[in-house]
């Protein structure tokens, strides 16, 4: 999912996942300019050392402007 968006072929990722299995998807999706950030939209500029699930979503920083702007968190959305 998170190579999809560094190659340009979806425009947003949400997940919840744990800190290993994104990592590698992680620092490439980062490289290509994709912006991370938790469910609330606060900003994820790296991934914790710990073993700990992350909620992200992932997008380029214009369009996770207009999802904050319009939903204000991806709860919203689920429930």
């Amino acid at each position: 999912e998170l190579c999809y968006l560094a190659r340009g072929a979806a425009e947003v990722g949400v997940g919840r996942s744990w800190v290993p299995d994104i990592a590698g998807g992680y620092v490439v999706a980062r490289e290509s300019g994709i912006e991370f950030a938790n469910w609330d939209f606060a900003p994820l500029g790296k991934l914790p050392i710990d073993y700990v699930e992350v909620r992200y979503v992932a997008s380029t920083p214009k369009i996770l402007a207009e999802l904050k702007a319009k939903y204000g968190s991806i709860r919203n959305l689920l429930g």
